[in-house]
């Protein structure tokens, strides 16, 4: 169910003139001289200020705000320089994660290469595992070749 916000508007004289008592919280703009007056239940028109909002009200709004992002980290992790010394300074952290990981995966690969693929199985040149199970000539490999490896 959508949810609609009326704001009554007219133009100043008729507010003037009319000199109603807004509702608390309503909001009424005078169209010519584009401001707002908030009621509170008590208040007739011509005794209420314009809404209005400071640079330092504004500042305030966003301190709150950038306050209340700070208190949602961890105590050792709210500020910029706690966060920058948490991934050692590196202005390229990403780069620097993500050659890492190419890096391992690179290792785990030639490792594997390195056990199954060129290791012998008795130190005799060219009695690899890998050859003796693409020859299907060992008999001490044959449950491996059973099993699909």
């Amino acid at each position: 169910m959508a949810t609609r916000i009326q704001i009554r508007r007219d133009t100043e004289a008729n507010w003037t003139s009319a000199n109603p008592v807004l509702a608390s919280g309503e909001l009424a703009l005078s169209t010519d001289v584009a401001k707002i007056k908030i009621g509170d239940s008590t208040t007739v028109w011509n005794s209420l200020g314009y809404a209005t909002i400071s640079q330092s009200g504004v500042q305030s709004l966003i301190d709150a705000s950038i306050a209340n992002i700070v208190d949602g980290a961890p105590e050792l992790l709210n500020t910029l320089n706690e966060l920058a010394a948490a991934v050692g300074d590196d202005a390229d952290f990403i780069t620097t994660i993500q050659s890492s990981v190419t890096t391992a995966e690179s290792n785990a690969n030639t490792y594997t290469d390195d056990l199954i693929g060129d290791g012998t199985i008795d130190g005799t040149e060219g009695n690899t595992v890998a050859a003796r199970i693409a020859a299907g000539s060992g008999s001490d490999l044959s449950p491996l070749l059973l099993m699909g490896a």
